[in-house]
């Protein structure tokens, strides 16, 4: 069944646009839901070229007749440096998560469990019913581990605490990277420490962040050493270190404090536009 990816897509519309998600103007399989004026909440649907399952399972149904996919979400401001729904999701999976990212989170002791049945969904490609049945199955994991979530971020320092605990990699706080602009260029999420006036010492977030590290290192099954750990926990506390120290710089000088002031109220008035382009921002 060649249309497998259109049958799931129309399985998505019709059991999100209840929740108020709508199918994002795109090629690619978004869904986009406005929280408030200001954040967006974001589920994707990768379709996988080549199935997951081992072929000493079923040879013949692996050559023949499996599909896969995967799912993303994600929670966004009009204060993203970028917005971009015309990419591929392999393009936003730098802001993006997976449901295993959120459990993991959620479950730090319990790393490794469950990690197959958050992340994939395969099905039958000659068989309706089968590929109706991992979009539904997908839709009931995004509303057991995320859509609660979603739910409860109505302001900006909520979204800000949901990326602390969810993808604080993202939270980086700085103009310039010398090695790769275009990432940078995504994940300067921190702008949101100004834009909330949030003078915390994160000392949370290396907390939280050194102890999912720790679990990692005490499960039997991930070849983490306590090496390993010490060493993850230094790149993690230069990380808090760089987000306070350039936050702090930002608030000190007011020269500086105005320009960014500046550059929120112009990206919020572009991806404003932006949205409204994608056929999202309405339906506040």
């Amino acid at each position: 069944m060649a249309q497998a990816m259109t049958l799931i897509k129309n399985v998505y519309a019709e059991e999100l646009k209840p929740m108020g998600y709508v199918k994002v103007k795109s090629k690619h399989p978004y869904f986009a839901k406005m929280l408030t004026p200001e954040i967006f909440a974001v589920i994707a649907i990768e379709k996988e070229r080549y199935c997951s399952i081992s072929p000493y399972e079923d040879t013949e149904f692996y050559l023949k007749e499996c599909g896969e996919f995967h799912i993303y979400c994600g929670i966004g401001t009009v204060y993203k440096k970028n917005i971009d729904f015309d990419k591929d999701i392999e393009d936003n999976k730098r802001w993006l998560l997976g449901m295993r990212d959120i459990y993991r989170a959620d479950n730090p002791e319990k790393i490794g469990e469950y990690d197959e049945e958050l992340y994939s969904f395969i099905y039958d490609k000659n068989d309706k019913d089968s590929i109706v049945r991992s979009a539904r199955k997908s839709i009931d994991i995004i509303k057991k581990y995320a859509f609660g979530k979603f739910d409860e971020i109505n302001s900006l320092e909520k979204a800000l605490k949901f990326l602390e605990k969810y993808n604080s990699s993202i939270l980086y706080l700085g103009k310039y990277c010398d090695q790769d602009i275009d990432y940078c260029n995504v994940i300067d999420e921190g702008i949101l420490y100004i834009k909330t006036e949030n003078h915390d010492d994160l000392n949370e977030l290396y907390e939280r962040n050194c102890r999912k590290e720790y679990y990692a290192v005490i499960s039997p099954n991930t070849g983490y050493k306590m090496e390993d750990y010490e060493e993850v926990c230094e790149i993690i506390a230069e990380f808090r270190k760089n987000i306070v120290a350039n936050r702090d710089k930002i608030f000190e000088d007011r020269t500086v404090y105005s320009q960014v002031l500046g550059e929120l109220e112009r990206r919020k008035n572009y991806n404003c536009e932006k949205l409204k382009k994608y056929g999202i921002l309405h339906n506040i």
